[in-house]
């Protein structure tokens, strides 16, 4: 969020929201001295939201690869199509309730 706020400061009229990959090693050294959480699609949704109630500008989430942030293969699918809707009408959508995980 305040990467987006950031931006939209500095006159930028669109923001992607990239959840952090690893893969390279550095984040996972991060990650087991506990200076890096990888984040969840759960995240992903709730930045995507929060930025567009600025309305400063349109707003994207980067959909490339988000398996390893979903913990349900149930709702992954409906999620990222949520996503992907919100992406292309730049308007917020109710999330997807899962019955198996809650939707987190």
């Amino acid at each position: 969020m305040k990467s987006a706020e950031f931006a939209f400061s500095c006159g930028a009229g669109a923001v992607v929201l990239i959840p952090t990959r690893a893969g390279n090693g550095a984040m996972e050294r991060l990650r087991e001295s506990g200076e890096f959480v990888p984040p969840t699609l759960a995240m992903l949704e709730a930045a995507q939201q929060a930025a567009l109630a600025l309305a400063r500008g349109r707003v994207f989430a980067d959909t490339w690869a988000l398996e390893p942030f979903s913990a349900c293969p149930h709702c992954f699918a409906a999620r990222r199509e949520r996503l992907e809707t919100v992406n292309r009408t730049q308007r917020d959508m109710h999330p997807v309730r899962c019955e198996v995980c809650g939707g987190s």
